[in-house]
């Protein structure tokens, strides 16, 4: 997990504590079902598998890398980024993310607390830090926190809704 927020105070670790989907009675008699059920219900393997997707996210941004990024969200994702419109598609999110960059956004460190698995689809609530850093200004700090809806897609959990905003400055 990615640890932006560290004010010396040490956090209980939260994994394995989510609540999971529970096979319906419906599976007990389908093997191939139930399989499928578990694999996808596995918290702490789907946790882990998010912690990685968002520290690649985290990299990718580091480097302005746009299109690495827009390849994290589901083919039909939707992007829903404060004061603007909503944005559909990887392509829609490619170009958002890039803009992004180009107006001084430097820096993303993610801190996943919580995550809550059903099915092929996970939400994870959790903080983020930037930093913004516009050509001849000053770099600025921005925290806040989000929520991104994952779905399994193609065999990878992949962000399918996505929605943050920002702490009130302090």
């Amino acid at each position: 997990m990615l640890n932006y927020f560290d004010n010396g105070v040490e956090q209980p670790s939260q994994k394995g504590t989510e609540r999971t989907h529970l096979a319906p009675d419906s599976y007990r008699n389908n093997p191939e079902m139930l399989r499928k059920s578990e694999e996808t219900t596995d918290v702490d393997n789907i946790r882990d598998a998010i912690a990685a997707a968002i520290k690649t996210f985290a990299d990718a941004f580091g480097r302005g890398d746009a299109e690495a990024i827009a390849a994290w969200y589901s083919t039909d994702a939707t992007l829903l980024p404060p004061d603007q419109r909503m944005l559909k598609g990887r392509e829609a999110i490619q170009a958002f993310w890039q803009g992004a960059m180009n107006m001084g956004i430097t820096e993303a460190g993610l801190e996943t607390l919580e995550v809550e698995v059903r099915d092929d689809l996970a939400y994870e609530v959790g903080r983020f830090r930037m930093t913004v850093q516009p050509q001849g200004g000053e770099a600025a700090k921005v925290a806040g926190k989000y929520v991104v809806v994952w779905k399994q897609e193609g065999g990878r959990w992949r962000m399918h809704v996505d929605i943050w905003n920002a702490d009130p400055a302090s």
